[in-house]
């Protein structure tokens, strides 16, 4: 793996824990890093006991509190490197807010390499004011690691909207450069980087460099990149012939055709991913007519649509695909209201079904057909009244997009009303953020009571990595646990296994060359548990086959898992990573939306 050095000398290094069971102490400071004690963890960041000093530090990842800015910086002295690394990280986690804490000149003066590396990358997540020491080090710097921690720190800078020509100039220059890491931490900033700064030096040097590039991930995030290149004869062509291939990698595919892409015939869909790509560009996008095969693909969808009701009795994620075409028009509003509003439908439609009516409502054509607002308006006032968690979360962002002075307080404090803690947490951030901007006032997350959240079980917790096997009707893959990184989610995704939670669960999302998304009970995304567990956050970073907690904000995660595709950096320090794909990666890469658990088994 292109990786390969990088988790080597960094991840396994800081991660790997050196103890077996959890003992009663480190219990003790996991629990008060759990319940966001920050008062009780203070007192185990100068504890004598390096696995006590460590656990603490982990828990600072996940705290954010500015009470252990200090103590954390100090710990970047610590003779353990895990300990050091691990508070480096956890400074990137504050918010630009907190003051004074220097990372660019820590990580410029660092001496270790490793340590170098975390500190990079937090300055680059934290922000600082004092960037020009940044682009004044960039040149001088020849150590492949030093070099991936300054990438990934311009990445993040990135994220934010930061970008400076000396940056992009080093990024180019890197797409050069023997490592592969390096590759592509340069091509992942390009990758991010808008348009407006593809230059024609830049065009001409990404264009180059995919078309030799060996390394599968830099290839990606470069295949993404020639989208901001066009238009161009030769690269259209380029992304034409990748599209077309038959035998090449089908994350490429899925690359080539969202950078724009179009296959001169039929490509090998065996792939159901690539499939689902290819619907999505002709949902979303304007074919050119003379693409035979796009054409008569519309063609089928358009002569199947009197099948509707037929699929969805069958199963509602084949029926998906007829909706979403139907809800290409305008004129089918009616019908997709009142698939959003036939309680009868499963969530999955219902939700749909919803989004559609929203994505008709911002659509140009809208206006252009003099659609009557005052039936939206109706449409929207509905779904809020549904009781339906998922059609008010969507019609929620209409309210907020469109209707805001029209729909009245009570409405909005009516829905709220129907939903029910913590079950339906995602939706019931949504309307209260709806209500406080309604109301002009500044939207502040909640704090969530106690009770919603799972106890640890420490008895599920008798190893440090549990290994469970998921079995689905396109075959079985195997996740090893990372208990000692993530041991409260750990210990409630083991819960939910023993209950034979996710056995009849689907796969409700997928999105090609990045996750893959099950565990939600109503089937659309918009379903929990009766419980949370809180974020528990780490230096570790995704990686193809890493296992995310997903959530609806920082400590709202309950049953919902993703598995990634590729690695993705923008999570990291973001969403909680509790495990990997061992074995059936091969599995994990044909799952599609609608795919089903079938049975779920610990194996150790």
């Amino acid at each position: 793996m292109f990786l390969r050095f990088l988790l080597l000398y960094c991840v396994l290094l800081i991660t790997q824990p050196s103890f077996g069971q959890f003992t009663p102490e480190i219990r003790k400071v996991i629990q008060y890093g759990y319940e966001r004690k920050t008062n009780m963890i203070l007192p185990y960041l100068s504890d004598t006991n390096e696995t006590k000093r460590y656990y603490a530090v982990l828990q600072c990842v996940s705290l954010a509190d500015v009470q252990t800015a200090e103590p954390l910086k100090k710990l970047l002295k610590d003779p353990s490197l895990r300990i050091a690394c691990t508070a480096a990280y956890a400074l990137g986690q504050f918010s630009p807010e907190t003051k004074n804490l220097n990372l660019l000149s820590l990580a410029i003066e660092e001496k270790k390499d490793t340590l170098a590396y975390w500190l990079w990358i937090s300055a680059g997540k934290y922000k600082e004011t004092h960037q020009p020491l940044l682009y004044t080090v960039l040149d001088t710097l020849q150590n492949p690691l030093r070099l991936q921690g300054v990438l990934q720190a311009l990445f993040y800078l990135g994220m934010q909207g930061i970008y400076e020509e000396k940056a992009i100039e080093k990024a180019i220059f890197c797409l050069s450069h023997e490592k592969n890491s390096v590759r592509y931490y340069a091509s992942k900033y390009l990758e991010r980087m808008p348009a407006s700064y593809y230059k024609n030096e830049v065009k001409q040097t990404v264009f180059k460099q995919v078309q030799k590039e060996t390394d599968i991930y830099t290839k990606i995030a470069l295949l993404n990149s020639l989208g901001k290149c066009l238009p161009d004869d030769s690269i259209q062509k380029y992304l034409n012939k990748v599209c077309t291939e038959e035998k090449t990698e089908y994350r490429y595919v899925v690359a080539a055709l969202r950078a724009g892409g179009i296959p001169s015939k039929k490509p090998a869909i065996q792939n159901e991913n690539i499939q689902q790509e290819i619907l999505n560009i002709v949902l979303n996008k304007n074919i050119p007519d003379s693409n035979s095969y796009l054409k008569s693909f519309k063609v089928s969808l358009a002569n199947s649509t009197n099948t509707y009701t037929a699929l969805k009795s069958k199963s509602p994620y084949i029926a998906l695909s007829l909706l979403r075409y139907m809800g290409k028009y305008v004129r089918n509003h009616a019908l997709i209201a009142s698939e959003m509003l036939n309680a009868q439908n499963p969530a999955v439609i219902r939700t749909t079904a919803a989004e559609l009516l929203l994505q008709l409502r911002q659509d140009a054509l809208f206006y252009t057909l003099q659609q009557d607002t005052t039936l939206f308006l109706s449409y929207c006032k509905q779904g809020l009244q549904s009781k339906d968690a998922g059609i008010i979360a969507v019609m929620t962002e209409m309210t907020s997009k469109f209707y805001l002075n029209r729909i009245e307080m009570s409405t909005l404090e009516q829905a709220k009303s129907q939903l029910q803690l913590p079950r339906d947490i995602e939706t019931f951030q949504e309307i209260e953020k709806l209500i406080a901007q309604k109301q002009g006032k500044t939207y502040h997350v909640s704090k969530y009571s106690q009770k919603y959240y799972a106890n640890i079980d420490w008895n599920l917790l008798n190893t440090s990595r549990p290994v469970v096997e998921f079995k689905t009707n396109k075959g079985s893959f195997t996740l090893e646990l990372y208990a000692d990184i993530a041991p409260a989610t750990v210990a409630y995704f083991l819960t939910l296994i023993k209950e034979k939670y996710y056995e009849g669960k689907y796969f409700h999302r997928l999105v090609p060359n990045f996750v893959v998304q099950g565990g939600c009970p109503r089937g659309d995304g918009y379903g929990s548990t009766d419980l949370l567990i809180r974020s528990e956050f780490s230096v570790l970073e995704y990686q193809e086959g890493s296992v995310g907690m997903a959530s609806a904000g920082k400590d709202t995660e309950s049953c919902q898992f993703f598995i990634a595709h590729i690695p993705t950096p923008h999570l990291n320090g973001r969403y909680t990573i509790f495990g990997r794909v061992i074995s059936g990666m091969n599995v994990v890469h044909t799952l599609s939306i609608g795919d089903k658990i079938s049975k779920t088994e610990f194996k150790k």
